[in-house]
């Protein structure tokens, strides 16, 4: 018997909305990330101490969502 026929069409589309909010949520981390580093009025370290506090924030808050 195929595998195809063992998953539902509702699986499918949960399956797709998990992969589409995992793209969305990379796409905000990176875009946060640009921001931060494109900033001219942060030094140097300012821009290294924002980093993990983001990088902290977003994890947390995906880790939460997710269960």
């Amino acid at each position: 018997m195929k595998e195809g026929k063992n998953y539902p069409l509702l699986n499918v589309f949960w399956t797709i909305l998990v992969v589409f909010l995992w793209v969305i949520w990379f796409w905000i981390l990176i875009t946060v990330f640009i921001g931060i580093f494109r900033s001219p009025d942060l030094s140097g370290w300012a821009k290294a101490l924002w980093f993990p506090f983001v990088l902290c924030i977003l994890c947390r808050s995906n880790t939460r969502l997710s269960g």
